[in-house]
């Protein structure tokens, strides 16, 4: 599980990086992209 919460009154994309270690010992690097649009906000 991983949770993200953006710097107060950041607005645009943020991107993180998480390592997922799986039973057995895989391990996948996975990098998401976050668009922060803010309250009610829209992107036009």
């Amino acid at each position: 599980m991983a949770f993200y919460k953006s710097p107060p009154d950041f607005v645009g994309d943020d991107t993180l990086t998480i390592e997922v270690k799986y039973p057995g010992g895989r391990t996948e690097i996975q990098k998401i992209t976050v668009n922060v649009a803010g309250p009610g906000g829209q992107k036009i």
